[in-house]
Parts: structure tokens; sequence; C-alpha cells
């Protein structure tokens, strides 16, 4: 949990349980930073889900795990070096949502990483009071589905086998 001027965040690493096995959490660090801090109100909700997939291989047919990838155009070979895509879209008049896709540092260096990174914010018309559990919870899931509605369409049932034998180990 980090904590400043006008700021709370809440990170959760690995192993990761669903979002509302740790939605509670993000709710109680921002009922105690209004508790301390007494902000007039937050302009400003946002969630990010960083996820970096590795691969066994050197190489890798981005398209077989993505439906987003980069094009390469026709007068090059096929084989193309770090990459990044970013993508914005608004969702709902006061949602954004931010999809960053390119090549990671993989773990080992002699393998293929991609990061997928997809970041909803959403911005109230006015202040939401975060002592207000159910306002703080409506914004959140209303991100939340946002970023899940984005990865699930951004990746193939190939990469979701992926993740079930990953997670079968």
């Amino acid at each position: 949990m980090q904590v400043g001027l006008d700021i709370v965040v809440v990170n959760q690493l690995a192993p990761y349980p669903h979002f509302e096995a740790w939605k509670p959490t993000i709710a109680t660090a921002a009922r105690d930073y209004a508790e301390l801090a007494q902000p007039r109100g937050v302009r400003r909700v946002a969630l990010r889900y960083i996820n970096v997939v590795q691969f066994a291989d050197l190489r890798v047919e981005l398209e077989q795990f993505f439906t987003v990838a980069p094009r390469i155009p026709p007068a090059w070979d096929d084989e193309h070096g770090a990459f990044l895509i970013r993508i914005e879209k608004l969702v709902e008049p006061r949602l954004r949502l931010l999809m960053t896709f390119g090549s990671a540092s993989p773990v080992p260096p002699n393998r293929s990483a991609a990061l997928l990174d997809i970041y909803a914010i959403f911005e109230p018309e006015s202040p939401i009071n975060p002592l207000n559990a159910e306002d703080l919870a409506s914004a959140l899931d209303r991100g939340h589905n946002s970023i899940e509605g984005a990865f699930e369409s951004s990746i193939t049932d190939s990469l979701r086998v992926k993740f079930e034998l990953e997670t079968e180990e």
C-alpha cells in the first residue's frame, strides 16, 4: 500500500486472488486515508492490471495468443524486436480505458515475454466521498468490469489454455 498527498495506491502481487477477494482492502485503505487526511472527495478512481506473460520459446507467434498484435509492414520480414502499442478508449462518458501491449523482459533472458497492461480511469462528475463505500465500490466495479472485458477480448483460447496449464503446475 502507498499513501501520499491526495493519493492512495493498493498493490496486489502474485498470487493474484479474484477481484472480489481484494476489493475490500481497497475500500479499507480509502476509508483509513479519508479519516486521517479528510479530503473533500475523490476525483479519480483507477484500477490497473499489469499482466506479463512469459513464453518458453525465444520467438512466439503473438497472434496465436493475443487478438491485439503489432502489424509489420509487408516489406519487412515477419521478425521484429521490441514493440509497444498503446490504445485509449472512452468506455463511458467518465470512464477511460488505456491498454498498453508490448514486449517485456523475459525470465530467463533466452525466452520471450509480452506485457498486457490495462488501466481503467474513472473520473466522476462530482467528487466521491471516500467514506461512502457504496459509491467507491460502484466506481471500482465499473473499472474492473471494463478491464475484464478488455482482457478477455485481447487474448485467445490458446493463452487461456496456457494459463490453465500453469495454474495446474
